[in-house]
């Protein structure tokens, strides 16, 4: 059976392909920890929220304590 990929790891990568030469990109996962079906070569870092008891706040958390210019 061929590999599914995700929609959502598509659009990312996508991004990230389109805004990683001119800006620092991370990419926050909610679920999920191992490696990514598509390479990401232009993402700084993949940060993995898998197991907190509140991923997306979690996260919003992080992404405060950070100096992010732009979320999507």
């Amino acid at each position: 059976m061929p590999t599914l990929t995700v929609g959502t790891e598509n659009i990312c990568n996508f991004m990230s392909e389109c805004l990683g030469e001119t800006h620092d990109v991370t990419v926050y996962s909610l679920e999920g920890s191992g490696e990514p079906f598509y390479p990401f070569e232009r993402v700084k870092s993949i940060v993995s929220f898998e197991g907190h008891s509140n991923s997306i706040k979690s996260i919003v958390r992080h992404i405060h304590s950070e100096e992010v210019d732009s979320v999507f």
